[in-house]
C-alpha cells in the first residue's frame, strides 16, 4: 500500500533541505520520490539536530570510528539506530563515555519498538505504588 504524503510535509522537507544546504554546503539528497529523503552529509555537524523533520526526512552520515558520536550525542537524544556495527562495540564506548544521552540502542528497523524498558525508564517500577509493612 502506498501512503499518501499530504502536501505539507512535502514542503516541510523540502523547507528543511534547502535551510540545511544554506548552513551546509557538504550535503546530498539521495532519493528517488517524496515519501523518503535520505540526506547524505559529509561532515557530522554537532547540531545535526536541528535539521529534523517528520514524515521520512533522514540525515545519514557514515562514522569510521564509533568514538565520533561523542561529538554529537545530546541530553534529549533518546534511540539510536544503527546499521553494519557489532553491538560490543557500543557496550565499550557507552561504558567509557557515558554520554548524557541514549537510552536506547537498536538496530534500524527497530526504532519503534515497545518495551517495558523505555527512554531509560522501568516502566513498571516508575508507574507502581509499594506498600511496605514492617
Amino acid at each position: 500500500k502506498q501512503y499518501n504524503l499530504n502536501d505539507i510535509s512535502t514542503i516541510d522537507k523540502l523547507v528543511t533541505f534547502y535551510s540545511q544546504s544554506i548552513r551546509k554546503d557538504s550535503i546530498n539528497k539521495i532519493n528517488k520520490n517524496n515519501l523518503i529523503w535520505r540526506v547524505d552529509n559529509k561532515e557530522l555537524d554537532r547540531n545535526i539536530d536541528e535539521f529534523r523533520c517528520a514524515s521520512g526526512y533522514f540525515n545519514e552520515f557514515k562514522i569510521n570510528h564509533i568514538n565520533e558520536l561523542d561529538n554529537v550525542i545530546k541530553r534529549n537524544y533518546q534511540t539510536l539506530s544503527y546499521f553494519g556495527v557489532d553491538k560490543n562495540k557500543f557496550l565499550s564506548f557507552f561504558s567509557k563515555k557515558r554520554p548524557l544521552g541514549i537510552d536506547r540502542i537498536v538496530p534500524i528497523g527497530k526504532t519503534l519498538d515497545f518495551s517495558l524498558n523505555w527512554d531509560g525508564y522501568d516502566l513498571i517500577n516508575q508507574m507502581s505504588r509499594s506498600i511496605n509493612i514492617i
